[in-house]
């Protein structure tokens, strides 16, 4: 009998858990919302540039699709050719294929 309350006990604290978290999503933590966008970029620095994919931006940074992380300074100047704007901007973090960028 204990061990059959213990169970109903977790199932139903489980429910709640999963209910809760599907009433409360979880907070974003960036100053603005990110858009989704597909633009190509060039990361600029040192006289050359490395081609890029922008996936999503917002007023204060962007996240970038690269070949390689390798190379690639903390700082350096974003260029959208499509849109004739440069930002200078700074390296927040970086993954396998795709870095995050706050503009300056």
């Amino acid at each position: 009998m204990l061990r059959s309350a213990i169970a109903r006990t977790r199932r139903e604290a489980t429910r709640r858990i999963a209910g809760a978290r599907w009433r409360f999503p979880i907070a974003e933590n960036r100053i603005k919302s990110r858009q989704r966008v597909l633009k190509a970029a060039t990361i600029e620095f040192g006289g050359g540039g490395i081609d890029c994919t922008i996936r999503n931006w917002s007023a204060t940074g962007a996240a970038l699709d690269v070949t390689s992380p390798v190379g690639i300074p903390a700082r350096f100047t974003l260029h959208v050719a499509a849109d004739g704007r440069h930002w200078p901007c700074h390296v927040v973090w970086r993954k396998e294929k795709r870095i995050g960028v706050v503009f300056e």
